[in-house]
Protein backbone atom coordinates (compact mmCIF):
# COMPACT_ATOMS: atom_id res chain seq x y z
CA UNK A 1 0.00 0.00 0.00
CA UNK A 2 3.04 2.12 0.46
CA UNK A 3 4.35 1.96 -2.35
CA UNK A 4 1.05 2.63 -4.49
CA UNK A 5 0.79 6.19 -2.85
CA UNK A 6 4.67 6.59 -3.26
CA UNK A 7 4.59 5.69 -6.89
CA UNK A 8 1.12 7.41 -7.59
CA UNK A 9 2.69 10.62 -6.06
CA UNK A 10 6.00 9.82 -8.32
CA UNK A 11 4.50 9.25 -11.59
CA UNK A 12 1.07 10.95 -11.22
CA UNK A 13 -1.06 13.29 -9.03
CA UNK A 14 -3.99 11.36 -7.93
CA UNK A 15 -4.85 10.11 -4.45
CA UNK A 16 -4.48 6.48 -3.56
CA UNK A 17 -7.41 5.20 -2.01
CA UNK A 18 -9.32 3.62 -5.64
CA UNK A 19 -5.37 1.85 -6.11
CA UNK A 20 -5.94 0.32 -2.68
CA UNK A 21 -8.87 -0.76 -3.10
CA UNK A 22 -7.93 -2.60 -6.48
CA UNK A 23 -5.12 -4.21 -5.34
CA UNK A 24 -7.67 -5.76 -2.89
CA UNK A 25 -9.90 -6.78 -5.01
CA UNK A 26 -7.23 -8.32 -7.64
CA UNK A 27 -5.46 -10.37 -5.00
CA UNK A 28 -9.66 -11.51 -4.48
CA UNK A 29 -10.48 -12.41 -7.76
CA UNK A 30 -7.04 -12.09 -9.92
CA UNK A 31 -5.37 -10.42 -12.71
CA UNK A 32 -7.83 -10.38 -15.77
CA UNK A 33 -9.08 -7.68 -18.41
CA UNK A 34 -12.57 -7.50 -16.59
CA UNK A 35 -10.83 -6.61 -13.16
CA UNK A 36 -11.46 -2.76 -13.03
CA UNK A 37 -14.83 -2.83 -14.73
CA UNK A 38 -16.19 -5.60 -12.36
CA UNK A 39 -15.06 -3.18 -9.35
CA UNK A 40 -16.16 -0.54 -10.85
CA UNK A 41 -20.23 -2.05 -11.89
CA UNK A 42 -20.20 -3.05 -8.00
CA UNK A 43 -19.50 0.60 -6.77
CA UNK A 44 -21.68 1.61 -9.14
CA UNK A 45 -24.58 -0.37 -7.67
CA UNK A 46 -23.91 1.43 -4.61
CA UNK A 47 -24.26 4.75 -6.76
CA UNK A 48 -27.63 4.11 -7.88
CA UNK A 49 -29.08 3.09 -4.70
CA UNK A 50 -27.55 6.53 -3.58
CA UNK A 51 -29.07 8.54 -6.36
CA UNK A 52 -32.86 7.25 -6.14
CA UNK A 53 -32.35 8.07 -1.95
CA UNK A 54 -30.89 11.80 -3.13
CA UNK A 55 -33.39 12.03 -5.48
CA UNK A 56 -36.28 11.36 -3.38
CA UNK A 57 -35.56 14.17 -1.32
CA UNK A 58 -36.04 16.57 -4.77
CA UNK A 59 -38.26 14.48 -6.90
CA UNK A 60 -42.06 14.66 -6.67
CA UNK A 61 -42.48 11.31 -6.28
CA UNK A 62 -41.12 7.05 -6.77
CA UNK A 63 -40.69 7.19 -10.43
CA UNK A 64 -39.20 11.02 -10.83
CA UNK A 65 -36.54 9.56 -8.85
CA UNK A 66 -36.38 6.06 -9.95
CA UNK A 67 -35.85 7.98 -13.76
CA UNK A 68 -33.44 10.10 -12.43
CA UNK A 69 -31.39 7.41 -11.11
CA UNK A 70 -32.07 5.30 -14.04
CA UNK A 71 -30.83 8.09 -16.05
CA UNK A 72 -27.68 8.35 -14.85
CA UNK A 73 -27.16 4.61 -14.31
CA UNK A 74 -27.87 4.41 -18.28
CA UNK A 75 -25.97 6.94 -19.66
CA UNK A 76 -22.72 6.61 -22.35
CA UNK A 77 -20.89 8.29 -20.18
CA UNK A 78 -21.19 6.43 -17.34
CA UNK A 79 -20.53 3.26 -18.47
CA UNK A 80 -17.30 4.93 -20.47
CA UNK A 81 -16.19 5.50 -16.45
CA UNK A 82 -17.70 2.16 -15.52
CA UNK A 83 -15.26 0.41 -17.99
CA UNK A 84 -11.92 2.01 -16.86
CA UNK A 85 -9.88 0.83 -13.69
CA UNK A 86 -9.80 4.15 -12.54
CA UNK A 87 -10.86 6.18 -9.54
CA UNK A 88 -13.85 7.71 -11.17
CA UNK A 89 -16.93 5.67 -10.66
CA UNK A 90 -15.58 5.96 -6.38
CA UNK A 91 -15.35 9.53 -6.62
CA UNK A 92 -19.26 9.51 -8.13
CA UNK A 93 -20.09 7.28 -4.73
CA UNK A 94 -18.40 9.55 -2.79
CA UNK A 95 -19.62 12.51 -4.09
CA UNK A 96 -23.33 11.77 -4.06
CA UNK A 97 -23.14 10.14 -0.36
CA UNK A 98 -21.57 13.55 0.75
CA UNK A 99 -24.59 15.68 -0.86
CA UNK A 100 -27.22 13.49 0.89
CA UNK A 101 -25.39 13.37 4.50
CA UNK A 102 -24.62 17.29 4.43
CA UNK A 103 -27.90 18.55 3.29
CA UNK A 104 -29.29 15.93 5.56
CA UNK A 105 -27.40 17.21 8.32
CA UNK A 106 -28.23 21.06 7.18
CA UNK A 107 -31.87 20.81 7.36
CA UNK A 108 -32.96 23.49 10.27
CA UNK A 109 -35.94 21.67 11.50
CA UNK A 110 -34.12 18.24 12.60
CA UNK A 111 -31.36 17.53 15.48
CA UNK A 112 -28.75 15.95 13.10
CA UNK A 113 -27.45 12.56 15.41
CA UNK A 114 -23.86 12.46 16.34
CA UNK A 115 -23.19 9.05 14.13
CA UNK A 116 -24.18 11.43 11.18
CA UNK A 117 -21.43 13.98 11.76
CA UNK A 118 -18.84 10.89 12.42
CA UNK A 119 -19.94 9.68 8.52
CA UNK A 120 -19.63 12.73 6.71
CA UNK A 121 -16.00 12.78 8.06
CA UNK A 122 -15.30 9.52 6.93
CA UNK A 123 -16.79 10.18 3.34
CA UNK A 124 -14.84 13.43 3.65
CA UNK A 125 -11.96 11.14 4.04
CA UNK A 126 -12.54 8.70 1.54
CA UNK A 127 -13.50 11.30 -1.57
CA UNK A 128 -10.27 13.32 -0.18
CA UNK A 129 -7.89 10.29 -0.80
CA UNK A 130 -10.02 9.29 -4.17
CA UNK A 131 -9.38 12.19 -6.43
CA UNK A 132 -8.47 16.52 -5.82
CA UNK A 133 -11.52 17.67 -7.21
CA UNK A 134 -13.22 16.45 -4.59
CA UNK A 135 -12.40 19.60 -2.75
CA UNK A 136 -14.31 21.36 -5.12
CA UNK A 137 -17.80 19.21 -3.61
CA UNK A 138 -16.67 19.58 0.14
CA UNK A 139 -16.15 24.03 -0.72
CA UNK A 140 -19.41 23.68 -2.39
CA UNK A 141 -21.48 21.36 -0.61
CA UNK A 142 -20.21 23.20 2.82
CA UNK A 143 -20.86 26.77 1.49
CA UNK A 144 -24.97 25.75 0.95
CA UNK A 145 -24.82 23.81 4.05
CA UNK A 146 -23.66 27.19 6.49
CA UNK A 147 -26.57 28.95 3.98
CA UNK A 148 -28.93 27.01 4.80
CA UNK A 149 -28.01 26.73 8.86
CA UNK A 150 -27.51 30.53 8.79
CA UNK A 151 -30.18 31.15 11.29
CA UNK A 152 -29.37 28.02 12.80
CA UNK A 153 -27.66 28.14 16.63
CA UNK A 154 -23.45 28.50 16.14
CA UNK A 155 -22.85 24.86 17.42
CA UNK A 156 -24.72 23.55 14.73
CA UNK A 157 -23.20 25.22 11.89
CA UNK A 158 -19.63 24.58 14.25
CA UNK A 159 -20.15 20.74 15.16
CA UNK A 160 -20.65 20.29 10.67
CA UNK A 161 -17.22 22.40 10.11
CA UNK A 162 -15.25 19.82 12.58
CA UNK A 163 -16.84 16.59 10.83
CA UNK A 164 -16.05 18.38 7.35
CA UNK A 165 -12.21 19.28 8.78
CA UNK A 166 -11.73 16.11 10.75
CA UNK A 167 -12.61 13.86 7.13
CA UNK A 168 -9.75 16.42 5.97
CA UNK A 169 -7.34 16.47 8.37
CA UNK A 170 -7.57 12.24 8.07
CA UNK A 171 -7.65 12.26 4.23
CA UNK A 172 -4.46 14.68 4.57
CA UNK A 173 -2.44 12.16 7.30
CA UNK A 174 -3.17 9.09 4.76
CA UNK A 175 -2.13 10.77 1.35
CA UNK A 176 1.72 9.87 0.85
CA UNK A 177 3.91 12.60 1.08
CA UNK A 178 4.83 12.12 -2.40
CA UNK A 179 0.91 13.22 -3.57
CA UNK A 180 1.38 16.15 -2.25
CA UNK A 181 4.43 16.77 -3.57
CA UNK A 182 2.94 15.66 -7.43
CA UNK A 183 1.11 18.73 -7.11
CA UNK A 184 4.34 20.98 -6.57
CA UNK A 185 5.90 19.61 -9.53
CA UNK A 186 2.91 20.26 -11.76
CA UNK A 187 2.63 23.72 -11.43
CA UNK A 188 5.75 24.34 -13.70
CA UNK A 189 3.91 22.72 -16.62
CA UNK A 190 1.21 24.81 -16.48
CA UNK A 191 1.10 26.25 -20.21
CA UNK A 192 0.90 29.78 -20.71
CA UNK A 193 -2.22 31.39 -21.30
CA UNK A 194 -3.48 31.20 -25.05
CA UNK A 195 -6.60 32.85 -26.67
CA UNK A 196 -7.07 30.28 -29.11
CA UNK A 197 -6.10 26.99 -26.89
CA UNK A 198 -8.97 28.78 -24.41
CA UNK A 199 -11.52 28.90 -27.54
CA UNK A 200 -10.40 25.04 -28.06
CA UNK A 201 -11.15 24.14 -24.11
CA UNK A 202 -14.40 25.79 -24.27
CA UNK A 203 -15.54 23.88 -27.28
CA UNK A 204 -14.41 20.79 -25.60
CA UNK A 205 -16.50 21.72 -22.57
CA UNK A 206 -19.79 21.74 -24.72
CA UNK A 207 -18.99 18.25 -26.12
CA UNK A 208 -18.29 16.93 -23.33
CA UNK A 209 -21.04 18.14 -21.39
CA UNK A 210 -22.95 16.34 -24.60
CA UNK A 211 -21.50 13.39 -24.74
CA UNK A 212 -23.70 12.46 -21.39
CA UNK A 213 -26.46 11.77 -24.14
CA UNK A 214 -24.54 9.89 -26.16
CA UNK A 215 -24.91 10.08 -29.81
CA UNK A 216 -27.42 10.87 -32.76
CA UNK A 217 -30.88 11.30 -31.48
CA UNK A 218 -30.34 10.58 -28.30
CA UNK A 219 -27.61 13.49 -27.67
CA UNK A 220 -30.64 15.84 -29.34
CA UNK A 221 -32.89 14.65 -26.21
CA UNK A 222 -30.27 15.24 -23.74
CA UNK A 223 -30.01 19.04 -25.06
CA UNK A 224 -33.65 19.30 -25.30
CA UNK A 225 -33.63 18.22 -21.60
CA UNK A 226 -31.35 20.43 -20.69
CA UNK A 227 -32.77 23.22 -22.20
CA UNK A 228 -36.20 22.73 -20.84
CA UNK A 229 -35.09 21.83 -17.21
CA UNK A 230 -33.45 24.92 -17.47
CA UNK A 231 -36.36 27.38 -18.36
CA UNK A 232 -39.06 24.92 -15.81
CA UNK A 233 -36.39 26.22 -12.87
CA UNK A 234 -36.18 29.59 -14.28
CA UNK A 235 -40.02 29.69 -13.84
CA UNK A 236 -40.25 28.11 -11.13
CA UNK A 237 -37.23 30.75 -8.80
CA UNK A 238 -39.75 33.71 -10.79
CA UNK A 239 -42.90 32.14 -8.74
CA UNK A 240 -41.16 31.35 -5.54
CA UNK A 241 -39.50 34.98 -5.59
CA UNK A 242 -43.10 36.07 -5.78
CA UNK A 243 -44.06 34.23 -3.17
CA UNK A 244 -46.41 32.12 -5.61
CA UNK A 245 -47.17 28.42 -4.06
CA UNK A 246 -46.30 26.83 -7.10
CA UNK A 247 -42.83 27.85 -6.91
CA UNK A 248 -42.36 25.84 -3.73
CA UNK A 249 -41.04 23.29 -5.57
CA UNK A 250 -38.07 25.41 -6.45
CA UNK A 251 -36.92 25.85 -2.59
CA UNK A 252 -36.50 22.04 -2.52
CA UNK A 253 -34.35 22.11 -5.51
CA UNK A 254 -32.36 25.44 -5.36
CA UNK A 255 -29.51 23.76 -2.95
CA UNK A 256 -28.83 20.85 -5.02
CA UNK A 257 -29.17 23.39 -8.46
CA UNK A 258 -26.67 25.69 -6.63
CA UNK A 259 -23.81 22.74 -5.77
CA UNK A 260 -23.95 21.97 -9.29
CA UNK A 261 -23.72 25.12 -10.73
CA UNK A 262 -20.77 25.45 -8.35
CA UNK A 263 -18.67 22.21 -9.13
CA UNK A 264 -19.33 22.11 -12.57
CA UNK A 265 -18.24 25.83 -12.78
CA UNK A 266 -14.93 25.78 -10.92
CA UNK A 267 -13.69 22.51 -12.90
CA UNK A 268 -14.55 24.33 -16.26
CA UNK A 269 -12.92 27.66 -15.18
CA UNK A 270 -10.02 25.67 -13.95
CA UNK A 271 -9.93 23.73 -17.08
CA UNK A 272 -10.51 26.80 -19.94
CA UNK A 273 -7.64 28.71 -17.77
CA UNK A 274 -5.09 26.05 -18.45
CA UNK A 275 -4.49 25.08 -15.02
CA UNK A 276 -5.71 21.40 -16.20
CA UNK A 277 -4.48 19.67 -18.68
CA UNK A 278 -6.06 19.59 -22.42
CA UNK A 279 -7.34 15.70 -21.90
CA UNK A 280 -8.42 16.83 -18.31
CA UNK A 281 -12.29 17.53 -19.94
CA UNK A 282 -13.98 13.68 -20.72
CA UNK A 283 -17.28 12.03 -18.61
CA UNK A 284 -14.88 10.78 -16.41
CA UNK A 285 -13.64 14.05 -15.21
CA UNK A 286 -17.06 15.60 -14.76
CA UNK A 287 -18.29 11.85 -12.87
CA UNK A 288 -18.96 14.26 -9.65
CA UNK A 289 -21.46 16.39 -11.96
CA UNK A 290 -23.41 13.84 -13.43
CA UNK A 291 -25.21 12.04 -10.94
CA UNK A 292 -26.43 15.46 -9.62
CA UNK A 293 -27.25 16.93 -12.52
CA UNK A 294 -29.16 13.66 -13.54
CA UNK A 295 -31.47 13.88 -10.84
CA UNK A 296 -32.10 18.02 -11.25
CA UNK A 297 -33.35 17.55 -14.84
CA UNK A 298 -35.34 14.64 -14.15
CA UNK A 299 -36.77 16.47 -11.07
CA UNK A 300 -37.51 19.57 -12.69
CA UNK A 301 -38.99 17.91 -15.80
CA UNK A 302 -41.41 15.93 -13.56
CA UNK A 303 -43.05 18.87 -12.59
CA UNK A 304 -45.17 19.49 -15.99
CA UNK A 305 -46.47 17.05 -17.87
CA UNK A 306 -44.82 17.10 -20.61
CA UNK A 307 -41.72 17.37 -18.92
CA UNK A 308 -42.24 13.74 -17.85
CA UNK A 309 -42.66 12.57 -21.35
CA UNK A 310 -39.03 13.90 -22.06
CA UNK A 311 -37.56 12.74 -19.17
CA UNK A 312 -38.82 9.06 -19.74
CA UNK A 313 -37.69 9.56 -23.52
CA UNK A 314 -34.30 10.26 -22.61
CA UNK A 315 -34.62 7.17 -20.29
CA UNK A 316 -35.44 4.77 -22.65
CA UNK A 317 -33.07 6.12 -25.81
CA UNK A 318 -29.89 6.37 -23.17
CA UNK A 319 -29.80 2.14 -23.18
CA UNK A 320 -30.41 2.56 -27.31
CA UNK A 321 -27.05 4.68 -27.83
CA UNK A 322 -25.22 2.77 -24.93
CA UNK A 323 -26.04 -0.57 -26.06
CA UNK A 324 -22.48 -1.56 -27.09
CA UNK A 325 -20.54 -0.59 -24.20
CA UNK A 326 -21.23 -3.78 -22.25
CA UNK A 327 -19.34 -5.40 -25.52
CA UNK A 328 -15.96 -3.51 -24.62
CA UNK A 329 -16.05 -5.93 -21.43
CA UNK A 330 -15.13 -8.89 -23.38
CA UNK A 331 -11.55 -7.38 -23.91
CA UNK A 332 -9.33 -4.74 -24.60
CA UNK A 333 -8.60 -5.40 -27.84
CA UNK A 334 -10.55 -5.99 -30.84
CA UNK A 335 -10.48 -7.94 -34.09
CA UNK A 336 -8.22 -5.13 -35.97
CA UNK A 337 -5.39 -5.40 -32.82
CA UNK A 338 -5.97 -9.07 -31.76
CA UNK A 339 -6.18 -10.63 -35.27
CA UNK A 340 -2.55 -9.52 -36.69
CA UNK A 341 -0.60 -10.98 -33.93
CA UNK A 342 2.04 -11.34 -36.87
CA UNK A 343 2.42 -7.74 -37.85
CA UNK A 344 4.59 -5.08 -36.48
CA UNK A 345 2.35 -3.08 -34.37
CA UNK A 346 2.87 0.88 -33.57
CA UNK A 347 1.64 2.64 -30.77
CA UNK A 348 1.87 6.28 -30.48
CA UNK A 349 1.65 6.16 -26.62
CA UNK A 350 3.69 5.03 -23.89
CA UNK A 351 0.84 5.85 -20.69
CA UNK A 352 0.42 3.69 -18.29
CA UNK A 353 -3.35 4.03 -19.42
CA UNK A 354 -3.20 3.09 -22.97
CA UNK A 355 -0.62 0.51 -23.60
CA UNK A 356 -1.33 -2.27 -21.55
CA UNK A 357 -4.88 -2.02 -22.84
CA UNK A 358 -3.86 -2.74 -26.38
CA UNK A 359 -1.44 -5.27 -25.63
CA UNK A 360 -3.36 -7.45 -23.39
CA UNK A 361 -4.13 -9.92 -26.43
CA UNK A 362 -1.15 -9.04 -28.41
CA UNK A 363 0.55 -12.77 -28.86
CA UNK A 364 4.23 -12.91 -27.43
CA UNK A 365 6.16 -12.96 -30.46
CA UNK A 366 4.34 -10.08 -31.86
CA UNK A 367 6.66 -6.59 -32.61
CA UNK A 368 6.10 -4.00 -31.10
CA UNK A 369 7.43 -0.40 -31.56
CA UNK A 370 5.47 1.99 -28.25
CA UNK A 371 7.08 5.45 -28.23
CA UNK A 372 5.07 9.37 -27.51
CA UNK A 373 3.50 11.10 -30.98
CA UNK A 374 7.07 13.35 -30.32
CA UNK A 375 9.44 10.74 -30.16
CA UNK A 376 8.05 9.19 -33.26
CA UNK A 377 7.50 12.63 -35.43
CA UNK A 378 11.62 13.20 -34.39
CA UNK A 379 12.84 9.73 -34.61
CA UNK A 380 10.97 8.27 -38.30
CA UNK A 381 13.94 6.20 -39.66
CA UNK A 382 14.48 4.55 -36.56
CA UNK A 383 10.57 2.90 -36.71
CA UNK A 384 9.36 3.47 -40.03
CA UNK A 385 12.19 1.61 -41.52
CA UNK A 386 11.07 -1.54 -39.49
CA UNK A 387 7.66 -1.91 -39.98
CA UNK A 388 7.93 -3.90 -42.92
CA UNK A 389 5.32 -4.48 -45.82
CA UNK A 390 2.15 -4.82 -43.89
CA UNK A 391 1.66 -3.60 -39.92
CA UNK A 392 -0.80 -1.65 -37.47
CA UNK A 393 -0.86 2.03 -36.71
CA UNK A 394 -2.67 2.11 -33.38
CA UNK A 395 -3.39 5.88 -32.75
CA UNK A 396 -4.49 6.57 -28.81
CA UNK A 397 -7.75 8.15 -28.14
CA UNK A 398 -6.47 9.84 -25.06
CA UNK A 399 -3.61 11.98 -24.13
CA UNK A 400 -3.11 12.51 -28.05
CA UNK A 401 -4.42 15.06 -30.47
CA UNK A 402 -5.66 14.46 -34.16
CA UNK A 403 -3.65 17.29 -35.65
CA UNK A 404 -0.28 15.37 -34.00
CA UNK A 405 -1.57 12.34 -35.44
CA UNK A 406 -2.27 14.07 -38.45
CA UNK A 407 1.11 14.36 -39.20
CA UNK A 408 2.34 10.83 -38.21
CA UNK A 409 -0.03 9.20 -40.59
CA UNK A 410 1.43 11.52 -43.36
CA UNK A 411 4.69 9.82 -42.78
CA UNK A 412 3.06 6.83 -43.01
CA UNK A 413 1.10 7.52 -46.45
CA UNK A 414 4.55 7.93 -47.78
CA UNK A 415 5.21 4.75 -47.60
CA UNK A 416 2.30 2.61 -47.09
CA UNK A 417 -1.35 2.42 -47.94
CA UNK A 418 -3.90 3.67 -45.08
CA UNK A 419 -6.55 2.07 -44.11
CA UNK A 420 -8.47 3.31 -40.95
CA UNK A 421 -9.68 -0.10 -39.01
CA UNK A 422 -13.16 -0.26 -36.50
CA UNK A 423 -12.80 2.72 -34.12
CA UNK A 424 -12.11 0.81 -30.43
CA UNK A 425 -12.76 2.19 -26.74
CA UNK A 426 -8.80 2.88 -26.31
CA UNK A 427 -6.99 3.14 -29.49
CA UNK A 428 -7.98 4.39 -33.48
CA UNK A 429 -6.17 1.43 -35.64
CA UNK A 430 -5.11 2.24 -38.93
CA UNK A 431 -4.33 -0.85 -41.61
CA UNK A 432 -0.20 -0.36 -43.28
CA UNK A 433 -0.20 -2.19 -46.01
CA UNK A 434 3.52 -0.92 -48.61
CA UNK A 435 1.99 0.01 -51.73
CA UNK A 436 3.85 2.93 -52.95
CA UNK A 437 2.62 6.11 -50.53
CA UNK A 438 -1.54 5.57 -52.21
CA UNK A 439 -3.23 7.88 -50.12
CA UNK A 440 -6.67 7.03 -48.26
CA UNK A 441 -8.58 9.99 -48.34
CA UNK A 442 -9.37 11.18 -45.47
CA UNK A 443 -8.65 8.34 -43.49
CA UNK A 444 -8.25 9.83 -40.08
CA UNK A 445 -11.29 11.47 -39.93
CA UNK A 446 -13.36 8.49 -41.03
CA UNK A 447 -11.59 6.31 -37.78
CA UNK A 448 -12.60 9.14 -35.62
CA UNK A 449 -16.26 8.79 -36.66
Amino acid sequence: FQRIGRDLGERDIHPPLYFWLLHLWLIAFGVTVRSGPSLNVLISAGTVVLVYVLGRRFSPNRAAASVGALTWALSPATLSITLIARQYELLALFAVAFILLILTIAEPQRSPAAWEHFALAVITAGGLLTHYHFLLLVAAGGLVALWRLRRSPRGRRLALEVAIGAGAVVGHLLLHPYVLHSFTRSQGKTPPWDWGKAVWRTRKVIATVADFGGTGLTRAIWALALLAAAALLIGMARRWRRGDGDGAGFASLASLVVVVLLIWSAIVVLYVSMLTPYHAMRPRDLAMVWPLLSIVVIASLWRRGPGRWLACALCLALPVTAWSWPRQLEGAGDDSLTSVASRPLLVDSVNAGILPRVLWHAAPETPVFAASEAYLLKRKPVWRDGLGDRAIYAAARDYNTQAVRDRVLALLRKRYQVTPGAPHSTVLAFDLRRGGGEEVPNGGAAAER
